[in-house]
This record gives C-alpha cells, sequence and structure tokens, in this order.
C-alpha cells in the first residue's frame, strides 16, 4: 500500500497509462485491483480527466465495474478542472454511461466547492422535470441517482461541520432532494453526535 501510495504521488500524464496497464495486467491475473484502480483512476482524473476516460472505456468486464471506474476519474477531473469536465457530459448521450458520471462529477465538485455541487444537482433535476423526464422506472432510478448525489454532497458538508452541513440542508427548495440531503445529514449527525441529533 505504501509503495503504490507512493507512486500516485509520482504519477503523470506521462507514466499514468503505464501504471493503469500494469493494474489490468495484475487483475487479470487473479489480483484484486478494484480498490487500487479507483485511486489511480481518480489521480489520473486529476492529472487529465480526457485521457482516464478514454482508458476506462477499453476495460474490460462488466458494465458495473467500469461504472465506477468512471466514477473515479471523472471525480478526479471535475475536482481539477470542473468545466472541462462539464463540457464532456454536455456531449454525451442520456443513460447509464452518463448517469454514472454525472455521480462522479457531483464527488468532484462536492469534494472542492459543496455550494457548486448543490447548484449543479438542483439545474440538473430542473431540467429533467422541465423536459418531462419523470414517471415510472427512469423516475424511480433518478431518485436513487440523486440520494447518492446529496450523499456525496452532505458527506463533503459534514466534514466542514455539523452545523454548516445542517445549514445547508435547510437551505435547500423543499421536495425529494431537501429530502434526501436531511436524511445524509442526519445519519451523519447521529452516528457522530447523537446528543445534539436529538436536540
Amino acid at each position: 500500500n505504501k509503495m503504490f501510495a507512493d507512486l500516485l504521488l509520482e504519477l503523470r500524464s506521462e507514466n499514468a497509462r503505464d501504471v493503469f496497464e500494469a493494474l489490468l495486467e495484475k487483475g487479470k491475473n487473479g489480483g484484486d485491483t478494484g480498490q487500487q484502480m479507483g485511486l489511480l483512476l481518480e489521480a489520473w482524473g486529476k492529472i487529465d480527466g480526457a485521457a482516464a476516460l478514454m482508458a476506462v472505456g477499453e476495460m474490460d468486464g462488466d458494465g458495473r465495474r467500469r461504472g465506477f471506474a468512471s466514477i473515479a476519474a471523472m471525480k478526479g477531473w471535475a475536482s481539477t478542472d470542473p468545466e472541462a469536465a462539464k463540457a464532456h457530459l454536455e456531449g454525451l448521450e442520456n443513460g447509464f454511461e452518463k448517469s454514472m458520471l454525472v455521480q462522479g462529477m457531483v464527488s468532484g465538485l462536492a469534494s472542492t466547492d459543496p455550494s457548486a455541487a448543490t447548484a449543479y444537482v438542483l439545474a440538473i433535476d430542473a431540467e429533467q422535470r422541465a423536459s418531462g423526464e419523470e414517471g415510472g422506472r427512469d423516475d424511480r432510478w433518478r431518485g436513487f441517482a440523486v440520494d447518492r448525489q446529496m450523499e456525496a454532497i452532505a458527506n463533503a458538508q459534514m466534514q466542514r461541520g455539523m452545523k454548516e452541513a445542517t445549514a445547508w440542508a435547510e437551505s435547500l427548495p423543499d421536495g425529494s432532494i431537501k429530502s434526501a440531503a436531511f436524511d445524509r445529514v442526519a445519519e451523519g449527525f447521529a452516528r457522530n453526535s447523537p446528543e445534539e441529533a436529538a436536540e
């Protein structure tokens, strides 16, 4: 783990592809590389998000594994160059791949600017409601996605302090997004400070 952490500190656009391919090879030989691959792709995304996402597209295996890999790469990219990451997303059609990348976008924004991440989620939600993307299975999936997005932002807000996290949740417009935020904040508050949470 120490060697891998040192490797990530030395990661550059010139050697990232080699590290990626070495991890892929290790995985083919039965090694468990899931956590390391996620850390690598997030670090690579910070350096060169487009290249990291292109590499994810070349991965074999199930869509779920590629989905988590794409979240990691996009998280890194969005944390250092959110405008370029947003521009990449705008060029994609709606679907599973884009929804996973949006999760990474929100997580990356939340890690550096929770307010920008909140505004981004609210804008996406308003756009989807305006276009009539509600009802049935798609609406349930959207609700799940929003819960995950608000969880990422709530976690970032809680790292800044429970009072700030509570104030953030209270500032949200009434509706499912506010409910999702309060669920996450209440859960974290109860776990970390049960007496204050009860009060």
